[in-house]
C-alpha cells in the first residue's frame, strides 16, 4: 500500500540518509542499519490510436525495487490478528542537467503471522510507473524503517529513455522476473501486464533457491521491418566475456508476422550454471537467419554446488578449497571484500550481501577475483596477491588515526590506479601546506594524469584535491586550499 506523496517526506528521507557521517558520535543502538534495497527499471513504448493523427508513440518507465521483509517496523494490529510491517519509500529523478523531474514519497507495508519466521530472504516488492521523456536520467530512491534511527538505505543508477522506434525494429527493456503466469478472472494487483502477471527480480539474482530466469520484452515495428511472413526469435545465454554458455540450450521459436508488436516471454533454467555473471539474449531473425535486432540483459548466479573448472575463465570447487581461501574465516572473508571495493561492481556488492557462511564467500571470492583480472596473461591469484600488497602498503603508509591506510584517499587511487610513475612531495611551507601530485603516464588510453593530495588540517591527512582523470574530483584553483 502506498501513501500519498510529500515532498516534506522525500526531503526528511534525504536528510536522514545523508547524514550518516555523523552517527560517530551516537550510540551503537542509535546508529542506524544499512538493509539491501534493490532496484532495477525497464523502459517501453506505449502506442496511442487517434482518429485525427493517427497513431503515436511515447516511452515510459517500470521501476521495481525489493525492500528485505526484516527491514520493516512491524506492529502487531488487534483487527487483523496479524502483525504489520511499514517503511518509509522515497524517491528522486533528475535530468543529467540537475531538474528535478520526479519527487515522490510512499509508505510500503507488508503482513505477517509470526515476526520471528520471517525469512532473511524474503523481500517486500513495489513497482512504479513513470512518464519520462527521451533522455539521460540519475534515479535515487531511499529507505527508512518508520521506527526512530531504525534502517535504512540508497541507492542511485543511471535511466536512460531512449527516442521511440519508427523507422527500425526494436526491443524493449528485457524485465528479469522470478515468476510469470496467467492472470486469475478477476484477480488485481501490482505486476500485471495484459494477461500476465510478472514478479520482478530487481537483483538480478538467481540461485537454487530461485533456480529459474523468467523474462519478459516487447517487439515494435514487425510489420514495416521483418522481410516476408515469418521470423524466429532466439535466446541465449553469454558469460562476462560475451561467449556463449554451451551448458544452455540455444532455443528458437518460430513466429508469424501477424501483428506489429508483441511480447515475448520465456524461461532460463540456471542449475547447471557456475557462479558469475551472465547476459541473457534475445535476438530476432528472419527467415534466412540474419540478426534484425539484439537485445542483452545482465544476471546474476550464485551455485557454489556447481562450478566448471577453466569454462568461461571460472575456477573449480577443488581450486577453491585447496586455494587460500580454503583456511579463511568468514570474518577474513568478509573483510577482504570490503579491501577490495574500489574494484567491486554494485552487482558484485548486492550478490557477496546475500552470502551466508564461509563456504559460499569462498567460492565467490574466487570467481571474483578472477572475473575482475584485467591482464589474462596473468593468474588471478598474482592479480590477487598483487591488489593486496598494495592494500598492506597503504595501510602502512597512508594510516591515518584509526582510519586504515586503504580507506584514505591516496589508499583509493593506489588500489584502483596502481603505482604511479612519479610522485612528487612537496613539503610545508610558508606560503602552502604540503601536498604531493601522483602521476600516472598512461592511466586512461595512453593519457598522462595527475592526482593532487594536499595535507589541509597539517596533521598527516592528505585528501584528494585535484585530479586530471575522469570521473575525478576537478578543481583547478586546488592551491587556494592549501594557504
Amino acid at each position: 500500500m502506498r501513501g500519498r506523496p510529500s515532498f516534506f517526506i522525500v526531503a526528511a528521507l534525504m536528510c536522514t540518509i545523508t547524514s550518516r557521517v555523523e552517527l560517530h558520535s551516537q550510540t551503537k543502538s542509535d546508529i542506524p542499519q544499512r538493509v539491501q534495497l534493490e532496484a532495477d527499471y525497464a523502459v517501453f513504448q506505449h502506442r496511442v490510436q487517434s482518429p485525427a493523427i493517427g497513431s503515436t508513440d511515447s516511452m515510459y518507465v517500470e521501476l521495481f525495487f525489493a525492500v528485505p521483509q526484516s527491514a520493516l517496523s512491524f506492529q502487531w494490529d488487534e483487527g487483523s490478528r496479524k502483525f504489520i510491517g511499514s517503511g518509509l519509500m522515497a524517491l528522486t529523478i533528475k535530468r543529467a542537467t540537475g531538474e528535478l523531474v520526479v519527487s515522490k514519497a510512499w509508505k510500503i507495508e507488508s503482513h505477517a503471522s509470526d515476526t520471528t519466521a520471517i525469512s532473511p530472504t524474503s523481500s517486500v516488492l513495489d513497482e512504479l510507473r513513470l512518464n519520462l521523456e527521451p533522455g539521460s536520467y540519475t534515479a535515487n530512491l531511499y529507505y527508512r524503517s518508520v521506527e526512530g534511527a531504525g534502517r535504512l538505505d540508497s541507492i542511485s543508477f543511471p535511466i536512460v529513455v531512449t527516442t521511440p522506434a519508427k523507422d527500425a525494429l526494436a526491443w524493449s527493456s528485457i524485465e528479469l522476473c522470478s515468476s510469470i503466469r496467467q492472470i486469475l478472472p478477476g484477480e488485481r494487483g501490482n505486476f500485471m501486464r495484459g494477461t500476465l502477471s510478472l514478479v520482478p527480480n530487481p537483483g538480478g539474482v538467481y540461485s537454487k533457491e530461485v533456480p529459474v530466469v523468467y523474462y519478459y520484452a516487447e517487439l515494435y515495428n514487425v510489420f514495416d521491418h521483418v522481410p516476408g511472413t515469418i521470423f524466429f526469435i532466439r535466446s541465449s545465454v553469454e558469460d562476462f566475456r560475451n561467449n556463449p554458455v554451451a551448458s544452455i540450450r540455444v532455443k528458437e521459436i518460430r513466429r508469424k508476422k501477424t501483428l506489429d508488436a508483441g511480447a515475448e516471454v520465456g524461461t532460463v533454467n540456471i542449475l547447471s550454471l557456475p557462479t558469475g555473471v551472465y547476459y541473457l539474449r534475445l535476438d530476432v531473425l528472419d527467415s534466412l537467419k540474419n540478426v534484425l535486432a539484439t537485445a542483452r540483459k545482465k544476471f546474476f548466479v550464485f551455485n557454489p554446488s556447481i562450478i566448471a573448472s577453466g569454462e568461461h575463465g571460472l575456477v573449480s570447487s577443488g581450486e577453491v578449497l585447496a586455494s587460500e581461501f580454503a583456511t579463511m574465516s568468514e570474518t577474513q572473508l568478509d573483510e577482504e571484500f570490503s579491501e577490495a571495493k574500489y574494484i567491486a561492481s554494485r552487482d558484485d556488492e548486492q550478490a557477496f550481501g546475500k552470502l551466508q557462511g564461509a563456504m559460499p564467500k569462498r567460492a565467490f571470492l574466487a570467481q571474483f577475483w578472477s572475473k575482475h583480472n584485467p591482464n589474462p596473461a596473468r593468474s588471478p591469484g598474482e592479480f590477487r596477491s598483487d591488489y593486496l600488497n598494495r592494500v598492506e602498503y597503504a595501510n602502512t603508509y597512508f594510516r591515518y588515526l584509526s582510519t586504515p591506510g586503504w580507506k584514505t584517499d591516496r589508499g583509493r587511487v593506489l588500489l584502483q590506479y596502481g603505482k604511479p610513475q612519479d610522485i612528487e612531495r612537496h613539503p610545508s611551507s610558508d606560503e602552502m601546506k604540503p601536498y604531493e601530485i601522483w602521476i600516472y603516464e598512461a592511466a586512461e588510453e595512453g593519457e598522462r594524469v595527475q592526482f593532487i593530495f594536499g595535507d589541509i588540517n597539517g596533521y598527516g591527512d592528505y585528501r584528494l584535491l585535484h585530479s586530471t582523470a575522469r570521473g575525478e574530483i576537478k578543481d583547478e584553483q586546488w592551491q587556494r586550499q592549501l594557504r
